[in-house]
């Protein structure tokens, strides 16, 4: 589990960096993705890193593109997501068990194929 929460933030890292420019300084063998996994694990450093929960959730709907693509564009360093696997195994960004509070879906992602949730709407969180 530690690997795969490593791999997205290097992900996440990656796509910031992609979009926004090197922001923070690379390593000699990396890129911005790299440096900042330095960072998080260097007990010494003084680095503040900028880290989103669920993306831009206040202007779009949680864990969705445009709140991703948003944050991207703010500089942000890190954007924590949340991984959820449907009843036909496929991953789907979905920070609750159920879709209920997220979308206009109701039940638990494991209960729901990648298809039923597919033709749900997204809520943002002023709705």
């Amino acid at each position: 589990m530690k690997r795969k929460i490593t791999h997205l933030l290097i992900l996440a890292a990656a796509l910031t960096g992609a979009a926004c420019g090197e922001q923070t300084a690379p390593s000699q063998t990396g890129g911005r993705a790299e440096a900042i996994v330095a960072e998080l694990h260097d007990p010494a450093s003084k680095k503040v890193l900028v880290v989103s929960h669920r993306g831009d959730w206040r202007n779009w709907p949680e864990n969705s593109i445009p709140a991703i693509e948003s944050v991207i564009r703010m500089g942000v360093d890190i954007m924590e997501l949340d991984l959820k696997l449907t009843k036909d195994s496929v991953l789907v960004l979905c920070h609750d068990k159920t879709i209920d509070r997220t979308t206009s879906g109701k039940g638990r992602v494991c209960d729901i194929t990648y298809d039923s949730i597919r033709r749900c709407v997204l809520r943002t969180a002023h709705n």
